[in-house]
């Protein structure tokens, strides 16, 4: 509603937070008493300062950086109704977003109210069948607004599939608003978290517990709203500041956002007794779910690309035969594929389920999937997912150093700083020991190429105060075969990038890397004394790691008070998996691409969680 919206927003206001304190404590009271306890959720980036309508009131368009609904990562406010919900805290959802972020977050299908429907959900008129997929399902609009045909058939009548976003001046869908109603005339307490709360008739939601005199309404929002009048408690703050808050005093931990997914592969029949194979996606409830691009029968060259997902077995497959199928995922959380082992069973139309457990977190460094059949508790310890879902402190800058190869210079001098601080280097030191010590038994085997990647990164020449690699960047340009200068081919931060990746044996080119160093020492002495890298305290020994002042003999070391002088640890990388193909400036080799865990049950392509400043 742009013609609504003021093209000056409405000012924002944000309480101390010893004042959101007291108000947390208060409204813990309240959810400790409650019988019927609702969460009212809107849009909160459309009446803000940069927020849609009041741009679009401006006339002006947005310049900052937006993520895709498709690739979001649910707040701390999402995952924390969650766990309300899953403690039974929380009774009933209504929610005006149409990003599906809470579905995917973790909320049940029967405890909510997508008043604005759902972006990611589309269903057949004729015989009410519904699908979620992991594209947006809305229709192209083109002959009108109010067409919502997406194009797309149902499966179960061949009837046409519309989408359920509610454009404006459409009604609200029946069923959802119905329910909506009748939770907020049961609710006892009612939190509207990230609403203007002026877009009716959604907005009657919030306003019938305004109104009755049984229930408590405590409205979350930088902004004043058209229901003042009606609640019992403003906080004036961001949701994820205040709800935070609330958790910490009920005791609860706000879960890590884990995406799932649902497995069913279905062994049938055709006419002519040939066994066929399929695979699909669904909900929890049973509701398809397309979240694949292709399967691949491994060993073949047999692909399928869309749905279904079927394979013809024009031999028979007798029982017990395994099948291999690669999952290709949409990648909006750069899930990479996934191998399932199918063990043919003895009846036709068994089906066997398997839960597929994603974070996307991790995915900014390694990748990780856990895999298992449904009903089963195959997974990870509690301390191994503690360890590798640690947070590590570090500048966002770090996920470039998941490419391997040789790593660079970043071009720019702070960002380089901001890169290489004690507190990253400790952060990843800290993680890489905790991580060997409590997943040893699931066979963790490290590649670390971030924590690699730190270490040359930040290396110095004490001489200059430069990064090693500025001044390799300005090194002459030889070809594969040609000698560097001796200057160059001597200089310390040279043989020092040398000596760090010395230690890796599955590098592209390892006889590069060992004619270089042997010339190197041919023709140079020791040139390593004065280069080094950033300063870091070290507390342990990670299994299996050395020094960078281990690494090349002839390395001083100084106090830790020296910003230009490290003990920083280097891991030692001693399994391959296939390497990315990057070229190094001088023709040095690249490093492995991954790390994973491995069972018979279970696999984990994921070893760490980052945490940006």
């Amino acid at each position: 509603m742009a013609s609504s919206a003021p093209k000056v927003a409405p000012p924002e206001r944000r309480d101390p937070l010893d004042v959101i304190d007291k108000q947390a404590d208060e409204i813990v009271a309240l959810i400790k008493k409650s019988k019927h306890f609702i969460v009212f959720t809107g849009i909160p980036d459309f009446r803000g300062p940069e927020g849609a309508w009041t741009l679009r009131a401006q006339g002006r368009t947005r310049t900052g950086k937006s993520t895709s609904t498709l690739q979001a990562i649910p707040t701390p406010t999402h995952m924390a109704l969650v766990e309300l919900q899953n403690q039974g805290d929380l009774k009933y959802l209504v929610s005006q977003n149409c990003d599906g972020l809470h579905r995917r977050s973790g909320i049940l299908r029967d405890r909510i109210s997508e008043l604005h429907g759902n972006s990611n959900r589309e269903f057949c008129k004729d015989c009410g069948k519904e699908y979620i997929r992991d594209f947006r399902a809305v229709a192209s609009y083109e002959k009108s607004v109010h067409d919502h045909r997406t194009g797309r058939k149902c499966t179960a009548c061949g009837g046409n599939l519309h989408d359920t976003i509610i454009n404006f001046g459409e009604f609200l869908p029946e069923e959802p608003l119905k329910l909506a109603r009748s939770h907020a005339k049961k609710a006892d307490l009612c939190i509207a978290l990230g609403s203007s709360l002026s877009v009716p008739p959604a907005s009657g939601i919030p306003e019938t517990c305004g109104k009755s005199k049984r229930s408590k309404l405590i409205i979350c929002n930088l902004q004043e709203t058209f229901m003042e009048g009606l609640a019992d408690m403003h906080v004036w703050a961001e949701s994820d500041v205040l709800m935070t808050r609330v958790m910490d005093r009920l005791g609860y931990t706000i879960p890590s956002f884990i995406l799932k997914r649902r497995l069913v592969i279905k062994l049938e029949r055709d006419a002519h007794d040939r066994h066929i194979i399929v695979l699909t996606g669904v909900d929890d409830d049973g509701t398809p779910v397309t979240y694949l691009q292709s399967v691949k029968l491994e060993d073949s060259r047999r692909i399928v690309r869309s749905e279904p997902f079927s394979f013809v077995f024009r031999e028979g497959l007798g029982t017990g035969a395994e099948v291999k199928f690669a999952l290709e995922f949409m990648g909006h959380y750069n899930e990479p594929n996934v191998v399932i082992d199918y063990s043919v069973s003895e009846e036709d139309g068994a089906e066997r389920v398997y839960d597929l457990s994603y974070d996307p977190r991790v995915s900014l460094s390694v990748n990780a999937f856990s895999l298992y059949e449904s009903g089963t508790d195959n997974d990870v310890t509690k301390a191994c997912d503690k360890a590798m879902s640690a947070d590590i402190d570090c500048d966002r800058e770090v996920i470039s150093f998941l490419n391997g190869g040789w790593y660079g210079s970043l071009d720019s001098e702070a960002l380089t700083d901001a890169v290489c601080t004690k507190a990253c280097s400790q952060s990843l030191q800290d993680w890489y020991t905790n991580v060997s010590k409590d997943c040893e038994e699931d066979k963790a085997r490290g590649g670390l190429r971030i924590w690699t990647g730190w270490n040359a990164t930040c290396l110095k020449d004490t001489k200059t105060g430069r990064y090693c690699n500025d001044i390799i960047a300005d090194f002459t340009d030889v070809g594969e075969d040609e000698e560097l200068p001796h200057d160059e081919l001597c200089h310390p931060c040279y043989v020092k990038r040398l000596e760090m990746y010395k230690p890796s044996p599955y590098a592209l080119n390892i006889k590069w890397h060992e004619e270089q160093l042997e010339l190197v020492h041919k023709k140079c002495a020791s040139s390593t004394s004065t280069e080094t890298a950033a300063t870091t305290s070290s507390k342990s020994e990670p299994s299996g790691a050395t020094t960078t002042a281990e690494a090349s003999k002839t390395s001083q070391t100084a106090s830790s008070e020296d910003k230009s002088v490290s003990s920083t640890r280097t891991p030692v990388q001693t399994t391959s998996s296939e390497p990315t193909a990057s070229s190094t400036p001088k023709s040095a080799a690249n490093f492995e691409q991954g790390e994973w865990f491995g069972s018979r049950a279970l696999m984990l392509l994921l070893l760490m969680n980052l945490f940006f400043m």
